[in-house]
């Protein structure tokens, strides 16, 4: 991908941020977030950028820590694919955090009944797992 349709995407995906958070974003916000990740001259300061964007979307956007995963998987077909090992550590951290909080809450429920209940017990105490993984973000 060229460096100018990296920054349309940025721009984009950053845009997507904003508004679904509510927040008013000032005329030169923009570029100044992104000199967080770097020289704007550079294109790996546009992908960590673009990534990061990517990442904070996903996970504002989701429900819970199983659809956080879907949404972050890139396939090799998709044009985001050699940009998916710089995920962001808060992504990561979300993702490691989500599994914490629902390993432990699997544990303290009481599975029980045929497979079907079973597995709606499961789906539950996975959401309620990603309800508490996304109180303690720090997005």
């Amino acid at each position: 991908m060229k460096l100018q349709q990296l920054k349309a995407q940025t721009q984009e995906t950053w845009d997507k941020v904003i508004q679904l958070n509510s927040a008013i974003a000032l005329p030169n916000s923009f570029k100044a977030e992104i000199r967080h990740f770097g020289d704007l001259r550079r294109k790996a300061t546009w992908e960590l950028a673009y990534c990061h964007f990517h990442a904070r979307y996903i996970c504002d956007v989701c429900l819970d820590a199983f659809t956080v995963v879907l949404g972050l998987s890139i396939t090799e077909e998709d044009w985001r694919y050699p940009y998916r090992s710089t995920l962001p550590k808060e992504a990561q951290k979300a993702l490691m955090m989500g599994d914490a909080v629902a390993n432990y809450d699997l544990q303290e429920t009481q599975v029980k009944g045929d497979q079907a209940q079973r597995n709606a017990q499961i789906v539950d105490a996975a959401k309620e797992s990603g309800k508490k993984v996304r109180r303690g973000l720090p997005w």
